[in-house]
């Protein structure tokens, strides 16, 4: 629960990987943002760099090796499983909950963005659950992060009021949850 984005994208020219990676290190140290340079692995090739902001989940700005977007992560799984890359025609999308990190640092990544698919992207999409990549308008953003907020409260609140025995069973338990969610908030399970 919290305000999101979804991206996913392929570079114009896998070489530009180390220049994109380079950029966004500088931006990182500028902001004061803590980031992680992800280097390629024998079984794993992808690299980039991933960025925290202070209470934001790391944007991945990590790559395959033929330039599409891929979290390193996913692709280790998948050769796991299924005993096989992700193919250089997957189009994987990747997302970054902000919500934690405030509004001010959900504007600055979308600016960040906004300046790395133009600079250096072919194809690139983002949805902003806030609504600001797609309009730019800060103010429609901020009440945005306001409404989630208070939601998530509410729903913290709601939670809080539960008396829940430790003896109980998690069908229980989610059973409470379950009619919180639908008496509160009108919330329905989707079958």
């Amino acid at each position: 629960m919290g305000l999101t984005i979804h991206y996913c994208g392929k570079l114009r020219n896998p070489v530009s990987i180390p220049s994109l990676i380079t950029e966004a290190k500088d931006i990182s140290e500028t902001m004061h943002w803590p980031y992680e340079v992800v280097a390629p692995l024998p079984d794993v090739p992808v690299e980039g760099i991933l960025i925290s902001p202070n209470g934001s989940e790391p944007l991945w700005l990590t790559f395959h090796e033929a330039g599409f977007m891929c979290n390193p992560l996913l692709y280790s799984y998948v050769m796991e499983v299924e005993g096989k890359g992700i193919t250089a025609d997957a189009e994987q999308w990747l997302f970054t909950k902000t919500q934690y990190a405030g509004v001010d640092a959900h504007i600055a990544l979308i600016k960040l963005m906004k300046h790395l698919s133009q600079k250096y992207f072919e194809k690139f999409e983002l949805h902003d659950e806030s609504q600001y990549w797609e309009t730019g308008d800060e103010a429609l953003c901020r009440k945005k992060f306001e409404e989630s907020d208070r939601f998530i409260g509410m729903i913290g609140d709601g939670l809080d009021s539960i008396e829940f025995d430790p003896a109980e069973s998690s069908e229980t338990i989610a059973g409470k949850i379950e009619k919180l969610l639908s008496d509160k908030f009108g919330l329905k399970r989707a079958n």
